[in-house]
């Protein structure tokens, strides 16, 4: 075990600019020298690895280990929470793939496939974790803030290739990337960086071991579409943030002797709430939100409206309501119901857009419904759909919903 010492200013600067080094030429092996130069299952799974682990004993042995601004004894509780919030993302997830489906897992399961793969992702864990804590409790101990925001950002660029950037093109491309990979990469890694400020290394390595062990060794993965993705990637991890703060701050009060009468229960409600709130808005509940991105129903709806949809049975239907419904490619439209027809004992809904010269081309069916507008907000949706598609898109799509009296597509 690795006894404090207080390290000299100067020391420090040559320890750090020395790690800086190394996880710099690592980022560029990973990205350039090792696919040109070794490539295969030599570079990726031997030599980067053992890279990694170099890196990890290098910190651990020959560093000087550093004190955590933490107590010792909130050491085994700050796991504690790191346990918890890998139990939350990894349900998140899964919830997820209750929503949009499951699909089969990419990787290899076999035994061989397991044992590589262990060797593979936990070198990078130890690795990266070990020089994140190092850094953070010795170079940016006085600017935690400053260091979170600065090896988040780096950090978050060892979750995807180099490639993954320079193929980008403005537009879809690029949004489904911000929010499907580089948003939940950086809010999972301030997470990240926060439990290592708290309680060093280990923290952190147990929640990357929660999170890493579902996506690379369950043999079924949630195949979300990208607003579920990007919401259950993004919100999550800084929802366990939050969580992480409020019970430490809680558990430091109760050591202290100082508010030993404080309500325990806010940051359980808080957590709860942003929970609630998450999967109200991915549609778990018979309530669920839905942005309008058409003007087909203007006036009554207009382009950036969020209206709220509960989940109905079709018979209780009337012509006049405002119904959600859906077509191929799962595209959502939400028009009014002008007549009701029936064939062969089933219900037909002749549906229309109140800016469309005409009704719908095809008639909807009672398993087509998928609820009844029963509230609109107006404008509050401009925020999702500035996400998810460009200017260009969306002025585009407009024009051509109100002119050909298209449907809306509202994605949930």
């Amino acid at each position: 075990m690795q006894k404090f010492l207080p390290p000299s200013q100067a020391n420090i600067v040559r320890l750090a600019g020395t790690l800086s080094i190394l996880l710099v030429l690592m980022y560029l092996l990973e990205n350039f020298w090792l696919p040109r130069w070794v490539g295969g299952f030599a570079g990726n799974y031997i030599i980067r690895p053992l890279m990694w682990l170099i890196i990890a004993s290098l910190v651990y042995k020959m560093f000087p280990a550093v004190k955590l601004g933490t107590k010792i004894r909130l050491k085994p509780y700050i796991i504690q929470l790191a346990i918890i919030c890998g139990v939350i993302i990894i349900l998140s997830n899964i919830v997820g793939g209750f929503i949009d489906g499951f699909g089969k897992s990419p990787y290899d399961l076999s035994f061989k496939g397991i044992i590589i793969n262990i060797f593979y992702i936990g070198s990078f864990i130890v690795g990266i974790e070990c020089s994140r804590a190092w850094l953070l409790n010795t170079v940016f101990k006085q600017k935690k803030l400053l260091g979170i925001a600065l090896l988040t950002i780096f950090i978050s660029l060892f979750c995807f290739p180099y490639g993954k950037l320079t193929s980008l093109t403005y537009g879809i491309s690029l949004i489904t990337f911000l929010g499907t990979i580089l948003f939940p990469a950086l809010a999972i890694n301030a997470l990240l960086s926060y439990l290592a400020i708290l309680g060093g290394a280990l923290p952190a390595i147990v929640l990357q071991i929660f999170i890493q062990a579902f996506h690379w060794f369950f043999p079924i993965l949630p195949n979300m579409q990208w607003i579920t993705a990007t919401l259950i990637g993004t919100f999550i991890p800084i929802l366990c943030i939050i969580l992480v703060q409020q019970n430490y701050l809680t558990e430091v009060k109760k050591i202290e002797r100082i508010g030993e009468h404080q309500d325990t229960k806010g940051p359980f409600i808080l957590s709860v709430s942003l929970i609630m709130l998450v999967w109200f808005a991915v549609g778990v509940f018979s309530i669920y939100p839905s942005v309008i991105v058409s003007g087909s129903m203007y006036p009554a709806i207009k382009v950036g409206d969020m209206v709220i949809i509960k989940k109905c049975d079709a018979s209780q239907m009337e012509i006049g309501d405002l119904i959600q419904f859906e077509i191929e490619n799962k595209v959502r439209i939400v028009h009014r119901i002008i007549a009701i027809d029936e064939e062969d004992g089933q219900k037909l809904f002749i549906t229309k857009g109140d800016n469309n010269s005409n009704p719908d081309s095809e008639p909807v069916e009672a398993k087509q419904i998928k609820g009844n507008v029963i509230a609109i907000l107006p404008k509050v949706g401009w925020a999702t759909i500035a996400i998810r598609t460009n200017s260009a898109e969306l002025f585009s799509q407009t024009a051509g919903d109100i002119n050909s009296g298209g449907g809306m597509g509202n994605e949930n």
